[in-house]
């Protein structure tokens, strides 16, 4: 009896420490999580005011960008004699390019002359079928009003502009002052922005050949199977020197048959997909003003399987993306599938300014719903896809990107050309930036693989 009541003795004790060690542990929790709410309530407030600092300042920016600064008036040719104290009117001098009026004269109405045989004003780089006013130097310009658009598959006559995506022509006036030589102007940087309209114009493209197509059973079945061709040849593709060589002529034949006609589509300007207005080329093999719309739909069917390819292979293995770049550059360079001596390659960047507007310098927070738009964010069934899944995308679209664009930034390559700088930049982004970083997210984990990836395959070691 005496050990059985020391045992239940013992066994209260027990349960008894047992219990103050749970309480205790559950208030130590409870102050962790209490701890973790006002340390995460502090940052979403910091986010809150460092997003609305970022809010002023882009409205101040806007505000700035908005405001212009009246020109002066032109300078007077030294030639040009001084007025007369006595006189009140200002005669203009021959041959200047401003001449100004008496004060007390009317201005003479100018009428257009439709018999001059200048050439006619006409910026091909804008589409008729624009919904928005176009962007100059990141300044809105007013549309100008539109005519009645002509059928956009009519054969183009005399009286009828050959770009269906272009706006009517302006003519110019019956007397023009005589120009005077400007200043050559650095090349233009391409507009970021005009990338998402070239965009808007290939989803129009492709709903006209769709409707196009009802009334043309044999285009729309040729059409179908030729995309898909296209898609199968590109999911193909493997690494190895001249592994491609059979996928790579497939989607040339394609591309080829619907250049050449076959099957007939309607005309249609490429002015309206590319990111600068295009002159005729000496030599080159497609100066003319109009190229099959089949030809541009497939280009354009080309450049999203590739998207595709990037999402769904590259961000869990970056190596399959360097075989995908190559054919990507080698299609789009080919001589016979450029138009005035440059490649349609805008195609191609205007998918990516949608899907990875990071690569064009675009920011934002992925707390926010504009944000996470700015970020290139995706929905699915109308709710954002996961942050694992996000950083998945852009994972691979990086990748990819730098496949066509940079050629082999993380193979053998890349070290070879920059020697001890290459590894110092490997270094600083795989192995100090992701360290450094407050929170490991599966983003800078992906980053600290790359840099065990660098290591296994090549015997790179970055001092994990």
């Amino acid at each position: 009896m005496a050990a059985q009541s020391l045992h239940d003795d013992v066994r209260e004790r027990a349960v008894k420490t047992l219990g103050d060690y749970l309480y205790n542990e559950e208030q130590k929790k409870r102050a962790a999580r209490e701890q973790e709410i006002k340390d995460q309530q502090r940052r979403e407030e910091e986010r809150l005011r460092h997003e609305k600092k970022l809010m002023d300042e882009e409205e101040r920016l806007r505000a700035l960008q908005a405001q212009t600064v009246p020109k002066l008036p032109p300078k007077p040719f030294e030639s040009q004699p001084k007025p007369s104290p006595q006189s009140t009117t200002v005669a203009p001098s021959k041959g200047d390019a401003t001449a100004a009026a008496q004060p007390a004269a009317a201005k003479p109405t100018s009428t257009p002359d439709t018999s001059s045989s200048g050439p006619v004003a006409n910026d091909s780089s804008k589409s008729a079928f624009q919904t928005e006013p176009a962007k100059i130097n990141g300044h809105v310009s007013p549309a100008a009003p539109r005519s009645a658009a002509p059928s956009p598959f009519a054969k183009p006559t005399a009286s009828q502009p050959t770009n269906p995506f272009a706006p009517a022509t302006a003519q110019k006036p019956a007397t023009q002052a005589p120009a005077q030589v400007q200043p050559t102007k650095p090349p233009a940087v391409p507009d970021v922005d005009r990338y998402v309209q070239i965009h808007k114009n290939l989803k129009k493209l492709r709903a006209l050949l769709t409707e196009h197509a009802r009334t043309n059973p044999q285009l729309k079945k040729l059409m179908g199977e030729m995309r898909r061709e296209i898609r199968k040849s590109l999911g193909q593709l493997t690494g190895g020197k001249g592994a491609n060589k059979k996928q790579l002529e497939s989607i040339k034949t394609i591309l080829m048959s619907a250049l050449n006609g076959q099957p007939p589509s309607p005309l249609i300007d490429p002015s309206s997909f590319v990111v600068e207005p295009r002159e005729p080329v000496e030599g080159a093999l497609h100066n003319e003003p109009q190229l099959p719309a089949l030809f541009l739909y497939l280009m354009n069917q080309l450049g999203k399987a590739i998207i595709n390819q990037f999402i769904n292979e590259c961000g869990a293995s970056p190596r399959s993306a360097d075989p995908v770049g190559v054919v990507t550059a080698q299609l789009f360079s080919a001589k016979e599938f450029l138009w005035r001596g440059q490649s349609l390659i805008d195609i191609l960047m205007a998918k990516f300014r949608i899907v990875c507007p990071v690569v064009f310098g675009y920011r934002g927070s992925d707390k926010t719903e504009q944000g996470r738009l700015r970020l290139g964010w995706r929905k699915d069934g109308g709710a954002w896809i996961s942050e694992q899944q996000h950083n998945d995308r852009m994972m691979g679209l990086g990748i990819g990107y730098a496949s066509i664009a940079l050629r082999g930034l993380l193979q053998e390559k890349f070290i070879n050309f920059y020697g001890s700088a290459a590894v110092a930049a490997l270094r600083r982004a795989l192995v100090e930036f992701p360290n450094s970083a407050p929170k490991k997210t599966p983003g800078v984990m992906g980053l600290q693989v790359l840099a065990v990836m660098c290591k296994r395959d090549m015997g790179l070691d970055l001092g994990l």
